[in-house]
């Protein structure tokens, strides 16, 4: 090799160009599958793009992801804390679609790392499960009655839609509103002006945080040029036989917090 290859095809230097090139040259193909009982329940390439823009509708007609001034430009941010699931990537590659950075919260972070990046990166938005909405009220309301460093967090969506009544009064106790995932999608759906913000190769789609094992965590900014250039590394290095294309099927097993997932 006489050059630095950057990118996997010529001209795919983000994600969202890379989703939407499948789109074109696979978009009746199965993506994505979810395991129910013994069986997938599969969404091609074009549906799984067409709900990730409606998302990104919804995300902005309901003002969940702000545009906040950091380091001489705009950024926008999506917090997402849950188990391996298909509304998170949804939501994940939503931000695509209006240069959202996401940013993965999980559990060994802890109530003090977790306050600490939803202060640091002044976040609005939590995208979570159910299971996990009590403990994330919880943390407002312990950070209310101290430093208060969530003063600014004031959303939960909810990625199962139905909450609990504790939940609810909790969240009315401590300034949140709870979204249901669903209404969030129908109001993309009915946001008929939304246009495509679409990122640029230098844009940062998601901070990745360290657990914050010798201080406080640290954010790994990544890029859509990064991960473009990472894939093609891993074709580079692979043989012939071993490329993946089209035809292979990826297991999910790490969390999504991981950046090798």
């Amino acid at each position: 090799m006489d050059e630095l290859i950057l990118n996997p095809y010529p001209g795919i230097d983000t994600l969202y160009k890379a989703l939407y090139r499948r789109v074109e040259q696979f978009g009746d193909d199965n993506m994505w599958g979810v395991r129910q009982g013994k069986e997938y329940i599969w969404t091609t390439y074009k549906q799984h793009a067409e709900k990730s823009k409606m998302l990104a509708a919804g995300l902005t007609a309901l003002n969940l992801v702000p545009e906040i001034q950091a380091e001489g430009k705009p950024w926008r941010f999506l917090a997402i804390k849950s188990k391996n699931r298909q509304e998170w990537a949804l939501l994940h590659t939503a931000g695509y679609h209006n240069e959202v950075t996401t940013v993965a919260l999980y559990d060994t972070l802890g109530p003090d790392a977790s306050a600490y990046i939803i202060d640091f990166i002044e976040l609005t938005t939590i995208a979570t499960s159910a299971e996990l909405t009590k403990g994330i009220l919880m943390l407002k309301k312990n950070e209310q009655a101290g430093e208060d460093r969530l003063k600014r967090m004031v959303n939960i969506i909810n990625m199962d839609n139905e909450s609990s009544q504790a939940d609810l009064d909790l969240a009315a106790e401590v300034g949140i509103t709870i979204h249901k995932y669903s209404d969030v999608l129908e109001a993309g759906r009915n946001n008929t002006t939304f246009e495509v913000l679409e990122p640029t190769a230098e844009s940062c789609f998601m901070l990745s945080f360290t657990s914050g094992t010798t201080g406080y965590p640290k954010g790994v900014k990544l890029t859509h040029q990064m991960i473009m250039g990472t894939c093609e590394a891993v074709q580079y290095q692979v043989s012939d036989e071993f490329r993946f294309d089209e035809k292979d099927t990826y297991i999910s097993y790490l969390p999504y917090s991981h950046i090798f997932e």
